[in-house]
């Protein structure tokens, strides 16, 4: 008789509980106390309380808490508000019970950039590790080494698992490389070479097979085939009344315009639009609207003077953002216009930020440790 996965882990994460092993004891802590370490928290409350959620699941009563080293992604499994991953520089952690307690896994094979889950399977999924390729046929009890790049200075940065066929994956590198595999990882070929660092896939929800490039040249790229590229940043700016902005020569303005509109620091999909996204640079905020136009949102700093590490989006109406700067945490609830700032509970950097997928004042953020 197979028992599917998570089941199987439920019942084993209550057999090590019942059996005394003390699996998690998560310590909530007010967001006026500042924790010097990294890791992940989580609010419920939009930021005025927070729990650092950490504890790994061990068998025979030893209580171990997560090592953080730098925490390169972390998202959910779309099919799942449960299921949680983060990658680091030695490992892969994934949580079944929002956090409250982690299983390890890909431990000393480097660093995991980023992960895929076939939408299909959910328990198959890639890994894009340092200069290699791992993939689980089994909800990542186990890992099979599918590629390598044996380029010295070459690893791979970025990787999805198409939407419209599961045996499409795409993979992008540190040079700006974009492989690609047709049978699911067995063999692998050049489709595009961008010339720049391939930063970070973002799948379009609303158009199965489109997606992002995240590149530092060309900001933000839309394709379908990872051939052809539009360039997002010659989309106009307009003002909040919806105009376009023009400049002294009476050109309408684009987005590259903005000095440090390149240099990408988060991009989340606005699932309140067909076609949105807020993406957070070195010059500010802004916002896509329907894939016609950018409108800078207004936040309580001046462009260029605050550092925004991290946003997400209330993509039921689009009205509730937040983000993370040094030192502090954003809230508005009508897009902008009005700003709460609160306390962070660490005092490293905010890297990540996710919201809940079925419950959207419960947030999770991942830190990052300060350079000594």
């Amino acid at each position: 008789m197979n028992i599917p996965f998570k089941p199987f882990i439920a019942l084993l994460m209550l057999s090590v509980f019942l059996s005394g092993c003390g699996l998690v004891n998560v310590q909530k802590r007010s967001a006026e106390t500042t924790q010097p370490s990294a890791g992940i928290y989580k609010t419920f409350d939009r930021g005025d309380t927070w729990n650092q959620i950490g504890e790994l699941y061990a068998v025979g009563g030893n209580r171990q808490m997560i090592q953080y080293g730098d925490i390169t992604f972390m998202k959910f499994d779309d099919s799942d508000p449960n299921t949680l991953y983060f990658g680091t520089n030695n490992g892969l952690f994934y949580t079944y019970s929002r956090g409250a307690g982690w299983f390890k896994t890909l431990e000393n094979k480097g660093v995991v950039n980023d992960i895929t889950i076939d939408n299909q399977n959910r328990c198959v999924m890639y890994a894009a590790v340092h200069n290699q390729v791992f993939k689980t046929t089994d909800c990542a009890r186990s890992w099979q080494l599918i590629h390598f790049s044996s380029l010295a200075r070459q690893y791979y940065t970025a990787i999805r698992v198409s939407a419209l066929n599961n045996s499409r994956i795409f993979l992008g590198t540190s040079d700006g490389t974009l492989l690609e595999s047709t049978d699911a990882g067995f063999s692998w070929g050049v489709l595009s070479f961008l010339n720049t660092p391939i930063t970070r896939f973002l799948d379009h929800p609303n158009i199965p097979g489109d997606f992002f490039v995240v590149t530092p040249q060309y900001g933000i790229q839309r394709t379908s085939d990872g051939t052809t590229f539009t360039s997002l940043l010659e989309l106009p700016v307009h003002n909040a009344s919806g105009e376009p902005l023009r400049d002294s020569k009476d050109r309408i303005v684009q987005l590259q315009s903005f000095s440090g509109s390149k240099t990408y620091f988060d991009l989340k999909f606005d699932t309140s639009q067909n076609d949105g996204l807020i993406y957070a640079n070195a010059y500010a905020i802004f916002r896509l609207i329907n894939g016609e136009y950018w409108q800078e949102i207004e936040i309580l700093n001046k462009p260029k003077q605050a550092r925004i590490y991290s946003i997400a989006i209330d993509g039921t109406d689009g009205k509730t953002v937040y983000f993370g700067t040094d030192g502090a945490f954003y809230y508005s609830a009508n897009g902008g216009v009005d700003w709460t700032v609160k306390k962070l509970p660490s005092s490293g950097i905010p890297k990540h930020i996710l919201l809940a997928q079925d419950n959207f004042q419960e947030l999770y953020i991942a830190f990052t440790q300060r350079a000594q």
